[in-house]
């Protein structure tokens, strides 16, 4: 594996690594919730697997042009869900808060195609990637769905905690 092949999956392993964690501390803090996030935990662990899976496989190629800018953005975003993690777990942490970051780091990570940075030649490379794009859309989509529904019960009752 190339240099630029092996930094990005292990960046791509770490982010998904650190939005599990950041999901399980939601899943903590917020029992309402909680078998939400759990299942949310349980696709990130998948998606590290099939990262991992992928890296150990004849290696990915990496569009060299592409690296070097969603490296920076990755490495960004992992600052950011390393700050977020922390907050979570104190008590002024709030479910709309929880759902609000979720669903842009789920945004940003489609906006952004983090997982296209990888060249995926053989067919069982490409489906595992197509998969791990699909779940972070249908992640975007349910936080976004989770989101509306919890403002709309704060709306009417207070806020949600």
């Amino acid at each position: 594996m190339s240099a630029a092949s092996s930094a990005t999956c292990d960046l791509l392993v770490l982010h998904e690594e650190a939005i599990e964690k950041l999901y399980r501390t939601f899943a903590d803090r917020f029992e309402a919730d909680r078998d939400f996030w759990l299942a949310l935990v349980a696709e990130e662990a998948r998606h590290v697997a099939w990262l991992r899976a992928l890296a150990q496989s004849p290696p990915p190629g990496v569009r060299a042009a592409e690296e070097r800018l969603r490296g920076q953005a990755i490495r960004t975003s992992l600052e950011f869900i390393g700050r977020e993690t922390a907050k979570a777990a104190s008590p002024a942490a709030t479910r709309l808060g929880a759902l609000s970051v979720a669903q842009d780091i789920e945004s940003s990570m489609i906006e952004r195609k983090y997982f296209e940075v990888l060249d995926a030649d053989p067919v069982e490379r490409q489906r595992l990637l197509r998969q791990i794009v699909a779940d972070t859309q249908a992640h975007f989509a349910r936080v976004r769905e989770r989101l509306q529904a919890v403002r709309g019960v704060a709306g009417g009752a207070g806020p949600a905690r």
